[in-house]
């Protein structure tokens, strides 16, 4: 057979073939001429028989696919997804003898799948018979990614704006247009059809932000600015202003003059909010933290803060800088600013409070440390405390140290010791050795038991505020967790503690000093009156507070007394502190003055519990506490009394009744 026989087998339904028997020649022509028409087309031109089997193809498909429709099944290149659908939907057109449209991808030569649209029509002879379908398909898959993807927009624009509080515009800069795009009833009250052009829009920004808005977006389109953003106050429908912010593009014409200007408005009312909570928080806590240094340097115990298993130095205050010879601390590992700590015990204590969450407490533990020079080693002696710093999380990060340098109270123990040593072996070879010695070794015992009780004392005095400052510590190190109130009231009670601690110090301080001789007196000639109404002026308020009736008399006339004011105002203030301290409300507490055979003699008096007569003669000891807890205790208060009295030539008595009340009363020269 030859090549144009077979071509004329294949010779498409619809073709006018009236004449072919008549004229094979013409029919050939016409087959030609309808081949090369269909394969110069950018289409799939194609025909079935009426029970739906291909019958023709045109020769853009063999290029697209290379595959021939002839033994080959229609829907052979038809994405496995889009199969069943398209083979439904043709074998149900060909039934009904109806048109067919589908759209399916297809597989080319190469293996990619691309979108065609396939159309078909029924062909029916003059009795109406269908003898064929005619159909194309048609490349859509550009058009169908450009479908899919406007989609998606829409899609992603209809979420962004369902996803904030706000809303878009379009502004037509050349004609002053402006276009919203929903949200504007929900973030500024006013439904679209209320919202005019930009005149209005610039009426309602607040007046201290309207001068800035104009100027920036004038310099914004005046310039060659792409993008912008302003933020400012915006009136709600209601009266009240918005916090907003206005982001967006900026469109020009080829000149560079902006045209449109296409951006969004968001409401960060609630942003800027907790921004300005913040920042007041933020400020409130550094003014709090400050002033908490402030505390902390001026306290005259050492206090450390290290990070880390290296304990690098965060934070030390003025007594630890002296203490450690103003070397260079912040930032440093300690043993790397200590060198000669590390072989002493100190490493391991510390490594086990940062591992087990301890709080050590040493006495006079034994500090060597080089001098400031570096040539010599110091031995220091201190009292430490070390407290695990804990964060928030419950790790522990580092260690608070807080140390008192003991270094003068530990030699003037040993002094002492040494002394009484040297007198036991002088009393051994004198006569009656043996007395002396048994009286000596009990004066010894004395002061070794009264040593042992005053710093078991100290210890505890200072303990329960030191624990209380470590407490806060803590406290305020977590930050913004607490209130600003709660921070006022934590830097109190560390000022009261700090307080506490150095009148503890100070009373110390001039236990010692009378003990050993040392105390200084500043005497002048002084009035009583004067005295007297210093006294008062501390108490009476205090006394008004707790309900009870002070009273302060002075005979007329008295002489001057030869005194250090401040010292004799310390002595009655002590005794009115205690008075008031053991009188209930309703009670009375009464100072005067009188002249007696050895000069002026002042008295406090008061109808407190009074004090057994068993007790009268300890109330000077130091540390000294009555059995009962409903009488008055002994601390420094009455012991200092005393020496500041007897300092001055003087002599203090006590008279009291339990049940009573008590009356003590001391005695100043007159002034020569």
């Amino acid at each position: 057979m030859s090549k144009k026989t077979d071509r004329t087998k294949q010779m498409p339904p619809g073709v006018p073939a009236a004449n072919q028997s008549e004229n094979p020649a013409a029919s050939r022509e016409n087959e030609d001429r309808f081949r090369e028409l269909t394969d110069a087309l950018p289409i799939v031109v194609w025909t079935a028989a009426p029970d739906g089997s291909i019958t023709f193809v045109s020769d853009y498909w063999r290029r697209y696919s290379g595959v021939d429709f002839r033994g080959t099944p229609a829907w052979s290149t038809v994405h496995p997804d889009d199969r069943e659908g398209t083979v439904a939907k043709w074998l149900a057109a060909v039934r009904a003898e109806v048109p067919f449209e589908n759209e399916a991808r297809h597989q080319s030569r190469d293996g990619e799948y691309r979108w065609f649209l396939t159309r078909g029509v029924p062909m029916r002879d003059a009795a109406g018979k269908v003898t064929s379908f005619v159909g194309t398909m048609t490349d859509i898959h550009d058009h169908k990614l450009t479908e899919d993807a406007l989609q998606k927009s829409e899609e992603r624009f209809q979420l962004a704006t369902e996803a904030v509080v706000g809303f878009f515009y379009d502004w037509d800069v050349v004609n002053d247009r402006v276009v919203y795009f929903g949200g504007t009833e929900q973030v500024f009250g006013f439904s679209l059809d209320e919202v005019p052009g930009s005149e209005w829009w610039i009426s309602r920004i607040h007046p201290e932000d309207a001068p800035s808005v104009k100027e920036k977006t004038r310099r914004h389109l005046e310039g060659d600015a792409r993008h912008f953003t302003q933020k400012y106050r915006f009136l709600h429908k209601d009266g009240h202003y918005l916090h907003i912010v206005s982001t967006g593009r900026i469109v020009r014409d080829a000149s560079g003059r902006a045209i449109r200007l296409l951006g969004g408005i968001t409401d960060i009312s609630e942003r800027r909010g907790l921004e300005l909570e913040r920042e007041r928080l933020l400020s409130t806590v550094q003014w709090e933290r400050t002033r908490l240094r402030e505390i902390f340097d001026a306290a005259p115990s050492f206090i450390a803060l290290t990070r880390g298993p290296d304990h690098v130095f965060e934070y030390v205050n003025e007594a630890y800088y002296r203490f450690a010879g103003r070397r260079d601390l912040i930032g440093r590992p300690m043993y790397d600013v200590f060198p000669e700590g590390r072989p002493q015990r100190y490493p391991a204590i510390r490594e086990r409070v940062l591992r087990e969450g301890i709080t050590f407490v040493g006495t006079e533990m034994l500090v060597q440390r080089r001098s400031a020079d570096g040539r010599t080693m110091e031995d220091r002696f201190v009292d430490l405390t070390l407290l695990p710093f804990t964060e928030p999380d419950g790790t522990r990060s580092g260690i608070v140290l807080h140390g008192i340098d003991v270094t003068a109270h530990v030699h003037a123990r040993r002094e002492m010791e040494r002394l009484l040593a040297e007198s036991e072996r002088v009393l051994a070879e004198s006569e009656g050795a043996i007395l002396l010695e048994h009286q000596a070794r009990a004066a010894a015992e004395t002061a070794m038991r009264q040593r042992d009780h005053v710093l078991d004392v100290v210890a505890h005095e200072l303990g329960s505020p030191l624990s209380t400052i470590a407490i806060c510590a803590r406290v305020l190190a977590i930050g913004d967790a607490a209130s600003a109130a709660e921070t006022l009231a934590t830097v109190d009670l560390i000022e009261r503690c700090v307080g506490s601690m150095q009148r503890l110090i100070r009373d110390l301080s001039d236990v010692a000093s009378i003990e050993t001789g040392r105390l200084a007196l500043d005497r002048r000639a002084e009035e009583p009156a004067t005295l007297l109404a210093a006294a008062t002026e501390m108490f009476a308020a205090r006394a008004k507070s707790a309900g009870v009736e002070f009273e302060t008399r002075v005979i007329p006339g008295l002489p001057a007394v030869s005194a250090d004011a401040g010292r004799v105002v310390q002595v009655i203030g002590n005794l009115l502190s205690n008075a008031l301290r053991h009188t209930a409300s309703g009670g009375r507490v009464r100072l005067c003055a009188r002249r007696g055979p050895a000069g002026i003699r002042f008295a406090v008096k008061d109808t407190g519990p009074g004090i057994a007569a068993e007790d009268v003669p300890h109330v000077f000891d130091r540390f000294w506490h009555t059995r009962s807890t409903a009488l008055r205790g002994g601390g420094l208060g009455l012991p200092i009394v005393r020496g500041i009295v007897e300092a001055h030539g003087g002599s203090v008595e006590v008279t009291s009744t339990s049940s009573e009340g008590t009356i003590i009363s001391f005695t100043i020269p007159v002034a020569s």
